[in-house]
């Protein structure tokens, strides 16, 4: 079997962590709730030096958005809110700065053009409640 490779992040369908670098990374961050939540736990894990790693050979089957589907506002919502605040959480405030000048110039009114295009009216107050 392929050793470990090491990799930005694990995806939390398929995760395990040594209970040490549990005990002092700490648990997932409650707030997150959908999406990101692995992304900014092994941010945590790296931050208290552990490297963290991708085992190639396994298979792992994953249903995703099998819970909250593939287009919905559910998704849209915590999508949008959840991005904004990895950044703000793990990035200098510089950085954040930038990234909130592109979501909010670039990234928001695609959004919203797509959103109307599609007939997903519903979707812009999603939007601007996940901004917010």
């Amino acid at each position: 079997m392929k050793g470990p490779t090491p990799t930005a992040y694990a995806h939390g369908a398929a995760m395990m962590v040594r209970r040490e670098a549990l005990d002092k990374a700490g648990l997932m961050a409650e707030n997150y709730f959908l999406y990101y939540e692995e992304l900014d736990w092994c941010e945590r894990i790296k931050r208290a030096g552990y490297e963290v790693n991708v085992f190639l050979k396994p298979l792992i089957y994953h249903k995703e958005s099998v819970s909250v589907g593939k287009k919905t506002a559910l998704k849209e919502y915590f999508m949008n809110r959840n991005r904004i605040l990895f950044i703000r959480r793990n990035t200098s405030t510089a950085t954040f700065v930038v990234f909130m000048f592109y979501f909010l110039v670039f990234v928001t009114p695609r959004n919203l053009i797509t959103y109307v295009k599609e007939g997903n009216y519903d979707f812009i107050l999603i939007l601007l409640r996940a901004i917010a």
